[in-house]
């Protein structure tokens, strides 16, 4: 996937649906901005994907809440949709406290085709 905001390319993602519902993306800037890969779970809400990913720093001092709303086209095997990002202290509820909102970034992407040999 690749993230924009307001015009400009962000970062790349892979994103991996598990058949299980589970989710996880890895982020090109995770590193950079101090994160791991996260992980979490998605299924589908009408026409559209939902996810939610938990991302944490490597100091152990906050986590991440990422947000996705996804529509696919099947016949282009694309994704797109936006990611937002509500930031947690490590003991805060992702689930039940507010947070603090850390950012919304809209994404395309598309399907990695198998390798054929």
């Amino acid at each position: 996937m690749t993230f924009t905001q307001e015009g400009n390319v962000t970062g790349r993602d892979t994103f991996r649906l598990g058949d299980d519902g589970t989710v996880t993306a890895v982020d090109s800037l995770q590193g950079t901005v101090g994160f791991t890969a996260a992980q979490g779970t998605w299924d589908c809400a009408g026409k559209d994907l939902v996810a939610t990913t938990l991302d944490f720093t490597p100091d152990g001092q906050t986590l991440t809440r990422a947000d996705y709303v996804a529509s696919f086209d099947r016949k282009q095997q694309t994704l797109t949709g936006t990611k937002t990002l509500v930031a947690f202290p490590i003991g805060g509820n992702p689930f039940t406290d507010q947070g603090t909102p850390a950012g919304s970034f809209t994404f395309t992407g598309v399907r990695i085709p198998p390798r054929v040999e």
